[in-house]
């Protein structure tokens, strides 16, 4: 898709862009009964967690939090407090009974595979994704949560790690759910990039309370590149193993079976062959405080295994547990899936199943093909306008748009970002990778996501002052402008296109003299761009 691009040149920085609640807005309506209507509380305030995390004596926990959601109906086996990474991963689970949920962290510190090199991208909820070119010794895997820490430039000043940007979000109060949008990376930096692979997958994820325990969890993946992405982790996640170290699986009578401890990846079974959820516990007998995972039998939409093992040796105390998917096309390049999982916290296996039959979870999760087409979406509408050297983009009416996308993704949809630049410049545009093929390296600061767009565009950095961008070609002024504009025509310039900044062609005009006006009275004010007949372009600013 990338050899679609058109490319439009702009100065831009961000103004007052509220519309992640439209961003969002993605997954399907539907789902169990609510069973209480104990209130959420949400915070991006930081404050340290009560758990235990080795690699906190290497980064610190400000280095990786986000947000954290907190639920409390007075039943302390049902209450918790997740934290959400800024890789949008649940990196902390936790509360009085169960205690902290997510492993700590710990590995030895061998230069591939240790404790500095995997903060909370391997031991945590998340999902991920393998293309049909990963092998061994390349792997194409993308990660939700970012990248392993495999060079000194993946760290900051502050010694904090690169995780996958969070380009929208949004916390419903009333629906009781928390919605991320983060564009996933390849975690084997030393390898992936060097042979040119993108990361061309946005993680969408929404972390719904239903009560009582109960958590429903909807992923969507979008992929806006070209490769067929075969194996899927959702989730790929798991337990502490000091904590829960026990494994049941559900047969398909919904009785349950204790399974033998063994290494991770030893045990794999088919989804088909269960009662579609599996529960941690703290107890062999199952009787003390446990935590289920719900998920679809349905095999329509790709066959599916769970794998699980334990991985607890130089105290990574991990027990984990893959739910894996193969998607058989459903998300090759341009496409999307859906996925609704749940989370279930209880004070025995039985009574996390009796949770699950009550409320008929199996029957409410699923996975499916999201292919929706452009006019199944809804328009999001930006007016630019000039600011000094630079320009602001806000949500804005039809009437006096500027720029159209779409708010969420649909079939051969690429993702349009507004990327902050180290050197204090910005960028609108679909190409991720802009300012370097190596997020991590902080040349780009943030990545904002503005919505979905079917042609790739990339609004590249210019002043508003007068700009001559070839002198073969043309220079024009005033620029900003109010009515009359100048184009001083150089060697070879004949026509003179006029666009707006949805590249809609306004007026052509024949250049026969050395220099020749054009009357943009009748025009709003808003962002435009000249294009000649060799290809230069320019960028005009109507006051």
């Amino acid at each position: 898709m990338r050899n679609l691009f058109t490319t439009l040149f702009l100065s831009a920085t961000i103004a007052a862009i509220a519309q992640d609640v439209n961003l969002t807005d993605v997954f399907s309506d539907g789902g169990p009964t609510r069973l209480d209507n104990t209130s959420l509380s949400f915070t991006r305030n930081f404050s340290a967690t009560p758990s235990t995390f080795s690699v906190f004596n290497y980064y610190p926990e400000e280095s990786i939090y986000h947000a954290s959601i907190t639920y409390d109906n007075g039943q302390n086996d049902e209450g918790y407090v997740m934290r959400i990474g800024k890789g949008a991963q649940i990196y902390s689970f936790r509360n009085s009974v169960h205690g902290e949920i997510v492993p700590p962290q710990h590995r030895t510190n061998i230069a591939s595979n240790g404790l500095h090199h995997t903060p909370f991208v391997d031991d945590v909820f998340q999902m991920v994704a393998a293309s049909s070119r990963h092998t061994g010794t390349a792997p194409d895997i993308i990660h939700q949560a970012g990248s392993y820490v495999r060079l000194p430039e993946q760290v900051d000043e502050n010694n904090h790690p690169f995780y996958s940007p969070l380009i929208a979000e949004h916390f419903d109060a009333d629906d009781k759910s928390f919605t991320t949008v983060n564009w996933g990376q390849q975690p084997n930096t030393d390898k992936n990039l060097t042979l040119g692979y993108t990361a061309d997958l946005m993680f969408y994820t929404r972390h719904k309370n239903i009560g009582n325990g109960v958590i429903q969890v909807d992923n969507i993946l979008h992929n806006f590149g070209q490769q067929d992405f075969t194996f899927l982790d959702v989730p790929w996640g798991g337990v502490r193993h000091s904590s829960m170290p026990y494994l049941f699986v559900s047969n398909e009578d919904n009785s349950y079976s204790l399974q033998t401890p063994a290494s991770f990846p030893v045990k794999e079974i088919s989804i088909a062959s269960t009662g579609g959820w599996i529960a941690y516990s703290s107890s062999q007998d199952g009787n003390g405080p446990s935590m289920g995972l719900v998920f679809t039998r349905d095999q329509s939409a790709g066959p599916g295994v769970i794998r699980w093992g334990e991985a607890i040796a130089n105290d990574r105390d991990f027990y984990v547990l893959e739910l894996i998917r193969f998607p058989q096309g459903n998300l090759s390049g341009g496409k999307s899936m859906q996925f609704r999982t749940f989370m279930v916290l209880g004070s025995s296996v039985d009574d996390v199943k009796s949770k699950i039959l009550d409320s008929g979870l199996e029957g409410e999760a699923f996975i499916t093909a999201n292919n929706n087409t452009k006019d199944q979406t809804t328009d999001i509408h930006y007016q630019v306008t000039s600011s000094g050297s630079k320009f602001e983009v806000s949500e804005t009416t039809q009437a006096n748009s500027d720029l159209t996308l779409e708010a969420t993704p649909f079939q051969n949809s690429l993702p349009v970002c507004l990327i902050e630049g180290a050197d204090g410049t910005n960028r609108i545009t679909t190409d991720l990778y802009t300012y370097s093929s190596f997020p991590y390296d902080r040349t780009a600061l943030s990545w904002k996501l503005l919505g979905y767009s079917e042609q790739a565009v990339n609004f590249d950095v210019l002043g508003i002052s007068e700009q001559v961008i070839n002198k073969t070609d043309f220079k024009v002024y005033p620029n900003p402008v109010e009515s009359i504009i100048t184009i001083q025509g150089f060697a070879n310039l004949t026509v003179v296109d006029l666009y707006d900044i949805n590249g809609r062609i306004l007026l052509s005009k024949i250049i026969s003299n050395e220099s020749e006006t054009i009357d943009l009275s009748h025009l709003k004010s808003g962002t435009y761009y000249l294009k000649t007949n060799s290809g230069a372009k320019q960028l005009i600013v109507k006051k």
